[in-house]
This record gives structure tokens, C-alpha cells and sequence, in this order.
């Protein structure tokens, strides 16, 4: 009987190596995974930043042969746009003022 409960015994602490073994290889799996993860990670944010110096130096350069850069383009072509809806603005005034003239003219010719 001892010897039956010494084997049940035995049996059993294998069963909680066992599952302890496949605990450890779970979280070293998911430790290796966020490792990968979190490396990939810092490889874009490495890859972002050498875009972003590539593009500055780009339009440094551009800046230093006297082209002008992209930023300075948009600046200058929204400049333009909001001076011409400025203008239109003027000219539809000008036009519903002189229409409403014209009407009452109109009303009261006998």
C-alpha cells in the first residue's frame, strides 16, 4: 500500500513537472514573441527617423540651390487661394449692390 501511494506520488509531482515545463516554455514563447514585437518596433521608429532626416535634407537642398521647399509652396498657394476668395467675395458684392440699384431704378420708371 505505502509503495502504491509512494508511486501515486510520484506520478503526481511528474504531472506538476510536467505542466510547470510547459508553463516555462509558454512564457518564454510569449517573452521571445514581445521581444520580436518590441525590436521590429524600434526597427520602423529607426527606419521613421532616417525618412524624416532624408526628406529635411532634401528640402535643405532644394533651399540651397533656390528652389523652395515644399512647406513654402503650400504657404505661398494658400496665400494666393485666400487673396482670391477675397477678391471673388468683392466682386459678388459689387454685383448683387449694383443689381439691387438696377431693380429699384426699375419699380419706379413710369
Amino acid at each position: 500500500m505505502a509503495q502504491l501511494k509512494q508511486k501515486d506520488k510520484n506520478k503526481n509531482q511528474n504531472k506538476n513537472q510536467d505542466k510547470n515545463k510547459d508553463k516555462n516554455k509558454d512564457q518564454n514563447k510569449d517573452k521571445n514573441k514581445d521581444k520580436q514585437n518590441k525590436d521590429k518596433k524600434d526597427q520602423n521608429k529607426d527606419q521613421d527617423k532616417n525618412q524624416d532626416k532624408q526628406n529635411q535634407q532634401q528640402q535643405q537642398q532644394q533651399q540651397q540651390k533656390g528652389g523652395m521647399s515644399q512647406q513654402n509652396m503650400e504657404q505661398i498657394l494658400r496665400t494666393m487661394q485666400n487673396q482670391e476668395n477675397a477678391t471673388q467675395q468683392r466682386v459678388n458684392a459689387a454685383r448683387a449692390k449694383q443689381q439691387q440699384g438696377e431693380r429699384a431704378r426699375t419699380r419706379n420708371k413710369w
